[in-house]
């Protein structure tokens, strides 16, 4: 009953947002089939960033596909393909079902609205920060599969070298954070780091020039 009032809730917010805002109006360069061979590379590259966050930036170089026979289409697609059915065979074999799930439905649904790409700024179809709600489900998913992997393994030494990798994982992540967050220290620094991180981009370079 509560999850139902939330729900309906949110489908009201929504609706008088679109009637307010007359809509979403898309951008002309993209066509729908443009944006929908476009969505591998996007699911790709949110995957990349949640497994190493290592070059976050506030732009990012990513252009939309123009054809299914570009090699980064095609090397995507087989990506999650993989990635989808790595995720069943462990799903089926698991104890913890219901936290897969779970985590895997934390990790994709608050990014949906996001693949909407005809709606963005062109050159900035893709943002770091889209990705604050769905790493809590990509978290669940990694400590599930650690929890996992522990119980598989529960022996002496391999336990051991388990609880290290985590450990060691850890303090990695911890490292990355940290890099990371000095680039938000001025202005000057951050949209400097952006111009590194995505070269191509114009809003990145314009806003290095107002910096």
């Amino acid at each position: 009953k509560t999850l139902l009032i939330f729900v309906l809730l949110d489908g009201l917010y929504l609706a008088i947002r679109h009637i307010a805002l007359h809509g979403s109006q898309p951008f002309a360069n993209m066509t729908v089939g443009n944006m929908i061979l476009t969505w591998p590379v996007v699911v790709a590259f949110y995957l990349g960033q949640l497994i190493l966050p290592w070059r976050l930036s506030p732009f990012h170089d990513l252009l939309p596909v123009q054809s299914a026979l570009e090699p980064r289409f095609f090397g995507a697609l087989v990506l999650l393909l993989a990635i989808a059915a790595l995720l069943w065979w462990w799903a089926r074999r698991s104890s913890r079902l219901g936290l897969i799930v779970a985590a895997c439905a934390w990790l994709i649904v608050p990014l949906l609205p996001a693949f909407n790409l005809r709606v963005l700024t062109p050159g900035q179809i893709v943002h770091d920060r889209y990705l604050y709600l769905p790493a809590a489900g990509f978290s669940l998913l990694v400590v599930t599969a650690g929890l996992d992997l522990l119980e598989r393994f529960a022996r002496g030494s391999i336990s051991k070298i388990g609880c290290t990798l985590v450990v060691a994982a850890s303090l990695v992540y911890i490292v990355v954070v940290f890099a990371n967050q000095i680039t938000w220290a001025s202005d000057l620094l951050l949209y400097k780091h952006s111009v590194e991180v995505a070269p191509r981009n114009a809003a990145a370079a314009m806003n290095l020039g107002i910096a």
